[in-house]
């Protein structure tokens, strides 16, 4: 129902150091622009405006096998259409000083609309949720770049900072409730449990709300109990951060003198995080996966569901701490190794991209 989209969008600009009225023999030029438009996402898949078949689901009649088809575990949506990304920006540029330092700025909002989501539908109904266009997200943002150049004499050099900052949210589900998706949350957040450290014996195990989708004993982690209901389960989960960074920045660095010249880039951003789950996870020391040190060495060890005949080194491995060694198992009857703050680490870096 939804075969044509119509995506407009149009700039302006005024170069102000043009102007009869401006005299600040200092600057170079100085533009003003600003701009609106939109964009459609055609990447929505193949025919999920179709309810589609496949060969493979037989039929029995009269005790005998036939060939049969079956329509495909999702459902279609005729109305489906393209997402729409609408976005304003409003920007200066301005040369100083005899082209010596430029300056660029722009801030951003950029709306996107119509977003493809499967929200939950009843069991009963036997096939998976359509892609319906039920989301929005809000970007807004600012970017700035400063830069200069200079030569004395037989020596030039330049030089260039560039950052930027942006703000993420959901800011409508059509009423779906997707697990770890919320309105008002970014859209790449992690969402699971707040780890408050490792049991260290049966008492605090006791005394601890119960973990209703685990079973733990002394060397299993803990967790929070955010809604204070004395058991821990799904509700007390929570966004534990970002995978989007909110600051990005990088600095160009140049010089050359005569037949010498060097250059080095860095590059860094600030305020995002990961989950190094791949490699701290401690519940299967057979996997062929590369781990942290100390998770490797803690498998060389051999304390496999806390058995070890060296109980001093044992303990010395039960560390405190949402960080912590938990006790090695094979079949985490805990669940150790469900997502939590645990395994959520500081992803901001800084480092040198290249040396030219």
């Amino acid at each position: 129902n939804s075969r044509f989209g119509a995506f407009p969008s149009f700039s302006a600009g005024w170069r102000i150091s043009e102007e009869d009225f401006f005299k600040a023999s200092w600057v170079d030029n100085l533009k003003l622009r600003a701009s609106w438009g939109q964009l459609g996402n055609q990447e929505i898949g193949n025919y999920a405006f179709y309810n589609t078949y496949a060969f493979g689901y037989d039929y029995s009649y009269n005790n005998v096998l036939t060939p049969g088809i079956s329509i495909t575990p999702t459902m279609a949506n005729k109305n489906i259409t393209w997402e729409t990304t609408s976005q304003v920006d409003v920007g200066v540029d301005a040369d100083f000083l005899n082209g010596k330092l430029s300056f660029t700025g722009d801030f951003f909002l950029k709306n996107t609309s119509d977003i493809l989501l499967s929200l939950p539908i009843p069991e009963i109904v036997g096939v998976d949720a359509p892609m319906q266009n039920a989301g929005k997200v809000r970007n807004t943002g600012v970017e700035l770049s400063l830069r200069h150049n200079n030569n004395i004499r037989d020596f030039n050099y330049h030089a260039t900072f560039n950052i930027s900052y942006v703000h993420n949210e959901i800011t409508d589900l059509s009423g779906g409730d997707i697990p770890g998706r919320s309105v008002g949350d970014p859209i790449n957040n992690i969402y699971g449990y707040v780890c408050e450290g490792i049991f260290q014996n049966q008492a605090e195990i006791d005394a601890h709300p119960k973990q209703v989708m685990g079973t733990p004993v002394p060397g299993d982690l803990k967790y929070a109990d955010l809604n204070g209901d004395k058991v821990i389960d799904e509700k007390d989960r929570k966004s534990l951060g970002n995978y989007f960074p909110k600051l990005n920045f990088g600095l160009n660095l140049g010089f050359n003198y005569k037949n010498f010249d060097l250059t080095i880039f860095l590059y860094g951003s600030y305020g995002n995080k990961a989950m190094n789950y791949l490699s701290r996870r401690i519940t299967n020391p057979n996997s062929s996966g590369n781990v942290h040190a100390s998770v490797a060495n803690h498998a060389r060890l051999g304390y496999l569901d806390g058995n070890s005949d060296n109980t001093d080194v044992w303990n010395m491995y039960i560390l405190p701490g949402s960080n912590g060694l938990c006790r090695m198992s094979v079949n985490d009857a805990n669940d150790n190794d469900r997502i939590s703050s645990r395994y959520v680490e500081d992803a901001s870096f800084l480092r040198i991209q290249n040396i030219a």
